[in-house]
Parts: structure tokens; C-alpha cells; sequence
């Protein structure tokens, strides 16, 4: 039982890693154009795609390659393409930094007792949803991780991240109407009991089955009924879904009620979910950041290729960069190198030195005057 345990805890953690690595990439290679490069590649050759026709681009975006979600929803996340956008959209008690350390989020602090069972989140005040209504309290975050627990949700994930918590075991099994480990002490104080003292406690929490939702909206929904609410949740995180079409794009564009500092300095960011090759889409300057796939990797290093000089230093990029997230890519079948569009290593390395957490720093450290200049360096 000990051994399924401490499996279980490995993998919950390895995932809540890839994810939060998964965000650190991008702000390492934040790149970008502005209206100066508006949507003037559409009908490119895309490795004979045919890619939707794109909106003209604004002042202050950021288009990357993306994929479709298989769920908005935080309590049924199980996969790294649907935390993507999760965790821009929603938020929860603490992240992770660019170093992996835990940080405050929602809660701005917490205290933990001396036989390490007792964990008080004491919450911001000045955190609302995205339509501004009203503000989170304790209570919401009771409701979302009680609603992640539940069996009637049918998530694969909320077990695996939060069964620390005391009763969490009695509700599972319908034992119990409410998980007695988890307290509203009032609308700004969270109490969490674990069942044992736990090393990684606040570590699971920094997956998305620990985020808060708006419980007005959720409701009763599960992660296979009544998930009509995700096309346009009401979450707190830095960005808000502006648009999700399926198979063609996901628009997400600034939270400017975000209670962190920095605030997104992006206006919006632009997933294109189709089109070929990611390559061939940033060459044609329909996207702002790609991937080197392995098979492309000799090509990138040609002396004679144009982009090689994208990457700079090859063996720094695979030593300084790749190498300390080379485990976590290989857990979930990824590798590869990383380019940005008329950054050099020394731009790419300076998003690292911000002192941001996660959730706002994913794509909210993007500067629309270096999306500009990128832009102009590359149509000149």
C-alpha cells in the first residue's frame, strides 16, 4: 500500500512539474510582432494544410502553436495541452516560481502547525473573478476542492492531489457530505488538515485541481456533463478566454483586474490550433515562437540555414536550458529545442531573472514594446 502511495505521489508530482516547466518555457522564449506583421502569410504553403484565415493581429500579441484542450475545467486536468490554458485562465493558493519554489498566489501567506497537519492560507482581498462581481473567499476554494473529491465529478486527477487532506477518504467513499480537513475559518481564512506531516504538501497544490472556480457557474457539472460553462469561464488567473473555436483558435487576452504584480503585459495571446507544421508556420510568420522537432535539429545547425542564428549557441541552449528540464520533457514523450522570433540567448535567458510566480508569469512577462521591436527586426 506505502509503495502505491509513494508512486502515486511521484507521478502527482512529476505532472504538477511538467506543467509548471511547461510555463517557464514560454517565458524563457517570449518573442513576438506587432500589426506590422498583420496576418499577411495566410495562404502560405503550411506542409499542405490549409490553415484558417486569421484575424489581423493587435498591438501587443503574442501567436504561438497550440493544440485543443480536452478540458477547461481545473478539477479534471489530466493532460499538459489542457493546463496550458488552465493555468493562465484560473489560479490557486500558491505556485510555483522560475526556481520551482513555492510562492503565494491567491493566499498571500500561511502558517502551518507545529506537528505539520495544519495548514492556514490567509486569502487576499483583492482578488475577483474575471467579471469583476464579486471576490474570492475561503468558501470557494472549499467548493472547488470538495467538487474535485467528489465521485460525482468524475475526475481522474483530484484523488491523486489532494487525498492528504483529512476526510478526503470518507468523502470519496460517500462517507460524508463535506471533507472535514478542509475549514472556511471566515472569507479570508483557509484551513487545510492532512491526514500525515507531508514534505510536498503545498507542491500538489500548485495543480490545477487545487485552483478555485466560480462555483455560481460550475455547480454541479462533471467533467463529462454540463461542461458548457469552460467555453467561457469565469476564472482569476491572468488571462481571460476570449475565444475558443474549435480545431482553428484560442484567444486569451489580459486580466487588467489581475491582483499580482506584474501585471500581463501582453494584451493578447493567439493559440492557432491548426495549420501543419509549426516550423513552417513560424517561417511563415504566422506564429511568434516554435519548437525544433528532432528531425530538425541538423537543419537548424547548418551553418548555411537562416535560422540558425536564432539559437545562438547550440551547446548552451542544450546544457543551459534543455538539460534541466530534460527529464520532465521525457516523461511526457517531449524534446526539443526552443526558438523566438529575433531573440538571441542573452534576450531569451532575461525573462528567468523576474521574480514572478507562475501564474503571472507564464505569458503575462511578455513586453508589447519587445513584440514590437522583434517585429521590426524581422521585416526589415
Amino acid at each position: 500500500m506505502e509503495t502505491r502511495r509513494l508512486i502515486t505521489v511521484l507521478t502527482a508530482i512529476g505532472v504538477a512539474i511538467v506543467v509548471a516547466i511547461g510555463a517557464i518555457v514560454i517565458v524563457t522564449s517570449l518573442g513576438g510582432s506587432d500589426g506590422s506583421s498583420s496576418g499577411s502569410s495566410n495562404g502560405n504553403d503550411t506542409g499542405g494544410v490549409e490553415t484558417p484565415v486569421l484575424p489581423a493581429r493587435v498591438s501587443g500579441e503574442l501567436r504561438l502553436f497550440g493544440d485543443d484542450p480536452i478540458t477547461l475545467d481545473p478539477a479534471c486536468a489530466s493532460d499538459a495541452s489542457s493546463a496550458t490554458y488552465i493555468v493562465e485562465v484560473f489560479s490557486g493558493l500558491v505556485s510555483f516560481d522560475k526556481d520551482l519554489r513555492i510562492v503565494p498566489d491567491i493566499a498571500s501567506s500561511w502558517d502551518v502547525s507545529a506537528d505539520q497537519m495544519v495548514y492556514t492560507f490567509h486569502l487576499r482581498s483583492n482578488v475577483l473573478f474575471h467579471d469583476a462581481s464579486r471576490r474570492v473567499t475561503a468558501g470557494d476554494f472549499k467548493f472547488s476542492m470538495e467538487r474535485a473529491l467528489n465521485p460525482d465529478t468524475l475526475s481522474t486527477v483530484g484523488e491523486v492531489y489532494l487525498d492528504d487532506i483529512a476526510g478526503s477518504d470518507e468523502f470519496i467513499k460517500k462517507q460524508a457530505n463535506s471533507v472535514s480537513g478542509i475549514k472556511v475559518v471566515d472569507d479570508n481564512t483557509l484551513e487545510l488538515t492532512i491526514k500525515r506531516p507531508s514534505a510536498f504538501f503545498l507542491q500538489k497544490l500548485t495543480y490545477p485541481t487545487a485552483y478555485v472556480v466560480d462555483q455560481r457557474e460550475a455547480k454541479d457539472s462533471t467533467c463529462f456533463q454540463g461542461a458548457d460553462w469552460t467555453r467561457s469561464p469565469n476564472g482569476t488567473g491572468p488571462f481571460k478566454l476570449k475565444e475558443w473555436t474549435l480545431g482553428q483558435r484560442i484567444i486569451l487576452t489580459a486580466n487588467d483586474g489581475y491582483y499580482l504584480d506584474p501585471k500581463p503585459a501582453l494584451k493578447q495571446v493567439t493559440f492557432l490550433l491548426s495549420g501543419g507544421s509549426p516550423l513552417t508556420m513560424y517561417e511563415n510568420d504566422e506564429i511568434d515562437i516554435t519548437g525544433v522537432g528532432i528531425n530538425d535539429i541538423e537543419r537548424i545547425r547548418d551553418p548555411n540555414e537562416p535560422l540558425k542564428f536564432v539559437l545562438g549557441f547550440p551547446d548552451w541552449v542544450f546544457w543551459g536550458v534543455i538539460a534541466p528540464w530534460a527529464v520532465c520533457t521525457v516523461i511526457s514523450g517531449l524534446f526539443s529545442f526552443v526558438i523566438m522570433q529575433d531573440h538571441d540567448l542573452e534576450e531569451a535567458a532575461a525573462p528567468m531573472a523576474a521574480d514572478t510566480t507562475l501564474a503571472g508569469a507564464t505569458l503575462a512577462d511578455a513586453a508589447p514594446s519587445d513584440a514590437a521591436e522583434a517585429g521590426e527586426r524581422r521585416h526589415e
